[in-house]
């Protein structure tokens, strides 16, 4: 029997993608009004969340402040302060384990990269990136994290696809090197006023992918003839919430680790036994 041949089309960068590539992901949207029923009863220890409340609340202040000096490149500006809030949340939260973080820089780094594929109408779509802070246990990812400049919305197709296209070439690579598929993957895009959450997840049906609202943390407000930013703490408090979920879930992808690296060893272990 002759297989069918697969067309391969011209590849794209995850940067690149637009709304028709968009459209091949299986996804759907949670809409604002069922956030907060969503996530309120998830992992919630009030200490834990005074915690990380304080350390979004303080990170948002300091977003302000880079607003009010118009530094809005993320290179410069925003990827340092993101990268340390997560690196903080992630050693608080995860610190039973040896966690790695492979960050964006001017030399780069090869563990930001991905390559995935997106079966398309045309064809299949090869696509490739990097993303901006990659979270690992011994090289295999767990969290990813996208970070764009203070003045993008993070809702554009491109946006969306970008990040998308991060999240499924990064579960991906779990499933080629745990050898089990993540039930779900998390993956955040930030620009630093602006947070939007993303699952991918895996069942019965294949993957599939939840995409959050964005959670604007503060706005500019004009006041007379002056401008003021306010915070807006509803959803600095969904963040938080939203992050200490995603601890959670990336907890899980830790543990499904080491589950299953335990039953290779007893699957290897009983063959040398049943040997001699």
């Amino acid at each position: 029997m002759i297989s069918p041949i697969v067309q391969k089309v011209k590849s794209k960068v995850g940067s690149e993608l637009g709304k028709t590539e968009v459209e091949c992901f299986d996804k759907s949207f949670l809409p604002t009004a069922d956030l907060a029923e969503y996530v309120l009863p998830t992992h919630l220890i009030p200490e834990e969340y005074q915690f990380v409340y304080r350390m979004v609340l303080e990170y948002t202040q300091e977003m302000i402040d880079i607003g009010k000096q118009k530094n809005v490149n993320e290179e410069t500006h925003i990827h340092p302060p993101t990268f340390k809030l997560m690196q903080d949340l992630v050693k608080h939260f995860l610190s039973a384990h040896e966690v790695e973080f492979f960050e964006k820089s001017l030399t780069g780094t090869v563990e930001i990269g991905y390559e995935t594929s997106l079966r398309t109408r045309k064809g299949v779509l090869p696509v490739t990136g990097e993303t901006d802070q990659l979270i690992c246990i011994g090289g295999v990812p767990v969290g990813n994290v996208e970070v764009k400049n203070l003045c993008m919305p993070c809702n554009t197709p491109t946006e969306i696809g970008e990040i998308l296209a991060e999240d499924k070439g990064f579960a991906e690579r779990y499933r080629r090197r745990v050898g089990v598929e993540p039930r779900l993957f998390p993956s955040v895009l930030v620009s630093g006023q602006r947070w939007v959450f993303v699952d991918r997840s895996f069942g019965e049906g294949g993957e599939q992918y939840l995409l959050f609202p964005a959670l604007v943390t503060f706005e500019l407000e004009t006041v007379g003839e002056g401008a003021v930013y306010k915070v807006d703490e509803s959803s600095v408090e969904m963040v938080s919430r939203m992050l200490m979920r995603m601890m959670h879930a990336m907890e899980k992808l830790i543990e499904a680790i080491g589950t299953t690296r335990k039953r290779m060893y007893d699957v290897y272990a009983c063959l040398l036994y049943t040997s001699d």
